[in-house]
């Protein structure tokens, strides 16, 4: 008997009378009124300043008991982008939003997305009831083990269970830490004014810039005249004597 107890597969175990998990339905009863929801969202904002932006909104994240997942900011050329990610707790999903406009120039995009893990939240709870029973009755077969060879074949199929009992609580852990906070993705984007205004020194730096560009072409031009002197000069010398002859 202990050895085909120690054969047999987790599912397959009986269940001991008091070692058993909770029915199903209580546990479907008991979540109910607290469903899981994994709320995100992601907007775009456009800013005066991302840096300062990027300030206000980790600020902000931390007066909503929230925290900082990521930020950067990175330079182009005449532009100036950034992305800084928070949580907040997931009653204060809406605020932050509202807060976040409020910071912006203007909000080109934004998106919430919502999805209800209550279910699969469940059946893993389920799950996880049952492994734990069958882990309670690998480890009654253990203690009554007469031989190496029979505590190998518990201990083997205990450590079976008991990785499906770490992978499945890892991921009911994480479904409540994602449904608890929710995580918004923030794009900021720097808007400049219309008109910039009139500098004197940036003008002259324009008209210096320009006069450059206009000698280099100059310059190229005379180069490749000189270059293929050889092919114009002669029929503009033929073309000049024509021109004599006939108006004599």
């Amino acid at each position: 008997m202990l050895i085909s107890g120690c054969g047999a597969s987790p599912s397959e175990a009986p269940n001991v009378p008091g070692e058993g998990g909770r029915d199903e339905s209580e546990i479907t009863d008991e979540l109910t009124e607290d469903r899981k929801i994994v709320k995100t969202g992601s907007m775009t904002l456009e800013v005066g300043n991302i840096t300062e932006t990027m300030d206000e909104v980790a600020k902000m994240a931390d007066e909503l008991n929230g925290y900082v997942v990521s930020s950067y900011k990175y330079d182009y050329e005449r532009r100036v982008e950034g992305r800084i990610t928070i949580r907040v707790p997931f009653e204060k999903f809406e605020e932050a939003f509202d807060r976040l406009r409020q910071l912006a120039i203007a909000v080109p995009y934004e998106n919430t997305t919502a999805k209800d893990v209550t279910e699969e939240y469940v059946d893993l709870e389920a799950q996880l009831s049952n492994l734990q029973a069958t882990e309670a009755q690998y480890l009654a077969l253990l203690e009554k083990a007469e031989n190496v060879e029979e505590m190998l074949m518990v201990q083997k199929e205990l450590s079976k269970v008991r990785g499906q009992i770490e992978q499945i609580e890892g991921r009911m852990k994480y479904l409540e830490q994602t449904s608890e906070t929710s995580l918004i993705e923030v794009d900021l984007q720097e808007t400049k004014g219309l008109a910039e205004p009139w500098s004197a020194s940036a003008a002259l730096k324009a008209a210096v810039r320009g006069l450059t560009t206009f000698g280099r072409w100059l310059a190229t031009v005379l180069i490749w005249l000189g270059i293929f002197c050889w092919a114009w000069v002669p029929p503009l010398v033929i073309w000049l004597r024509r021109r004599r002859r006939a108006k004599s």
